[in-house]
């Protein structure tokens, strides 16, 4: 049994940004990650995290005023112990 890593980021911005996570460069999508919105919350989950899971993970958002992005450093040690540094909050504003 592995931990499951939740990264929540909460956006501001109008109009509402696009939002896109990578792991170092790649982009994330497919069946290894889950990714939530509610309102302005965003929130990217693995399952089953593995020590290969080790990394940094950035958000990025984008509208047609502007982006930004923010960056955080996941830890993975051993089977079940992860740490995760803060994400610091987006703002996108006319």
């Amino acid at each position: 049994m592995h931990d499951t890593l939740h990264v929540t980021l909460h956006t501001l911005g109008y109009p509402k940004p696009d939002i896109k996570w990578k792991f170092g460069s790649r982009v994330l999508k497919g069946c290894d990650f889950e990714f939530d919105t509610d309102g302005d919350c965003y929130k990217m989950t693995i399952a089953d995290v593995f020590p290969e899971d080790t990394g940094t993970y950035t958000c990025f958002a984008s509208n047609k005023v502007g982006e930004a992005r923010s960056t955080c450093t996941v830890l993975v040690h051993g089977k079940t112990k992860v740490a995760l540094s803060h994400f610091h909050t987006c703002l996108l504003s006319l």
